[in-house]
């Protein structure tokens, strides 16, 4: 069995940003296999905006699991349409039931998921949950087909607009950093993954203090933290002030972002975005780490309670938030000179 067999190929994939800018890497290495392939994306309707911009897809459908395809009827609706559509393929990145029923539904000749799925028994071909980072493990559902002995960790191509690029334009001339600048992303979904708020407040002082432009980058549900930030620090925020899109429109001319194990680290991979991530109750090994090419995760590796949890946590099981009140500023600081001083080399 090829994927070149198929013609229509369904990726699924509705979790956190990072994790669907992360499966256009498996979008990227499916097209490579076969170039003429519809290769659909089923994302959330957040993603879909950036998603839609990747060039290794055909079409993007956002599933609103909390609106039109909400319940199973939902699921069978959207399943419906893919019926329709010809879909003979799914590959199934993420874990969900939802996402197994909708793989289910489709009635497609092949689908595909991992081991460790919910429901993995409704999935024709099911492939072990390999210890690897994420571009790997998606890559893995690809090793079920012949043709696919060549996998390789294409960067995918995100072909953003001019009106996209426009407007990033005139958000760095508001905020005065048009030549040149640090992004600081300090935002995460959980708010143990967050590097301490102080932490961030210092290393944008020290930035500062060398001539540095530095501004914060986040999505709405950060403004708040990030304008209490720019406050104490002097430096702007667009927070809360650019789609998706946009974001990734700013990357593209970040000479440093530095962020948490968090969306904005993912994001910065599509672009080649040089990156400082910083990790706390998680680890690399979980398959998360920054993909730049140039990349640095600092962290504290003498703790023993490290990792806490696959995802974080919104407080310290110890209640001391060691793992990031013990990462001081001036050692991110010595990071992000590393990756300056590497790129003049």
């Amino acid at each position: 069995m090829r994927l070149t067999d198929f013609r229509h190929i369904v990726i699924l994939q509705t979790a956190f940003i990072g994790d669907v800018a992360l499966v256009l890497f498996l979008a990227e290495q499916a097209r490579r296999l076969h170039p003429t392939a519809r290769i659909t994306l089923i994302t959330t309707p957040a993603s879909a905006t950036f998603a839609q911009y990747c060039t290794a897809l055909t079409d993007v459908i956002a599933f609103d699991k909390r609106g039109a395809h909400k319940g199973l009827r939902g699921i069978v609706r959207l399943a419906k349409q893919l019926r329709r559509e010809g879909v003979d393929c799914v590959l199934a990145p993420h874990r969900s039931f939802r996402t197994a029923l909708l793989a289910r539904f489709c009635g497609t000749r092949l689908s595909v998921g991992f081991e460790k799925n919910s429901l993995a028994w409704l999935y024709d071909r099911r492939v072990e949950y390999p210890p690897a980072h994420e571009i790997e493990r998606n890559a893995a559902l690809l090793g079920v087909f012949e043709d696919s002995a060549e996998i390789r960790a294409y960067t995918p191509t995100v072909s953003l607009p001019d009106s996209i690029r426009a407007a990033s334009k005139r958000l760095l001339h508001e905020a005065g950093c048009e030549r040149g600048f640090i992004a600081c992303a300090p935002g995460s979904v959980w708010a143990t993954k967050r590097w301490r708020e102080e932490h961030f407040v210092r290393l944008m002082k020290l930035l500062r203090k060398q001539g540095k432009n530095v501004l914060l980058l986040g999505g709405n549900e950060d403004r708040a933290l990030c304008e209490r930030i720019a406050v104490q620090s002097g430096c702007p925020s667009l927070a809360g002030k650019t789609s998706l899109p946009e974001m990734i429109a700013l990357l593209e001319s970040t000479s440093v972002l530095v962020c948490n194990d968090s969306a904005p680290t993912h994001l910065a991979a599509l672009v080649e975005c040089p990156t400082v991530a910083i990790f706390g109750p998680t680890v690399q090994a979980f398959g998360f780490a920054p993909r730049s090419s140039r990349a640095v995760v600092v962290e504290n590796e003498t703790l023993l309670c490290r990792p806490c949890s696959p995802h974080g946590t919104n407080t310290c099981p110890l209640g001391t938030h060691e793992c990031m009140r013990s990462i001081e500023a001036e050692r991110v600081l010595e990071a992000i000179e590393m990756l300056v001083n590497s790129k003049k080399d």
